[in-house]
This record gives C-alpha cells, sequence and structure tokens, in this order.
C-alpha cells in the first residue's frame, strides 16, 4: 500500500474516491443536486449519521457550496465529480 506523508509528519495510507457521479455543468448541478447528493438520498455511517458527498472540480479542488460550484462554472473547471467514500490506493 502507497503511503503519503502528511505535513505533520505521520504516514496515511494513499486513497482513492470511489466516484459516485458528475455534474456535467453548473445547470446540471442546479438542477439535479437535490436528487444526486441531497441528504434523502445520502448514505449513512456506521453509526447512522448522514454521509455528505464530496466534491471535486477538475482541478482537483473540493467543491462545497454554491459559490465553490459559481467559480467551477466562471473558470471553466466543470465537470465536477462526487464521491462518499474511498479505498486504499
Amino acid at each position: 500500500m502507497k503511503v503519503i506523508r502528511t505535513t505533520r509528519g505521520a504516514l496515511a495510507p494513499k486513497m482513492k474516491p470511489n466516484w459516485a457521479g458528475v455534474f456535467e455543468t453548473f445547470g446540471h448541478w442546479v438542477n439535479t443536486a437535490s436528487r444526486s447528493i441531497g441528504e434523502d438520498v445520502c448514505p449513512l455511517d456506521d453509526l447512522g449519521h448522514v454521509q455528505r458527498a464530496v466534491c471535486v472540480d477538475s482541478k482537483g479542488r473540493r467543491v462545497q457550496c454554491g459559490a465553490n460550484f459559481e467559480r467551477a462554472r466562471d473558470e471553466d473547471t466543470f465537470p465536477v465529480y462526487y464521491f462518499w467514500n474511498c479505498e486504499a490506493a
């Protein structure tokens, strides 16, 4: 298993996202996000809490809120991919 060194010196395994879907455009996100990554469709973790999707633009930046999606639109960094969990790479 590959590992990466964090800024604090601890070793962490290299992780690979289990991609669940993609928003091809800003309009696609606006029209389908609640059905794709909304609370009603998010999986639960081992404690029964809702897992939030992690969204990443084509530059590898995390996209968390509407302003981030607007930046992705303005900087032409769609598609935005999303996932809920990872596996060791």
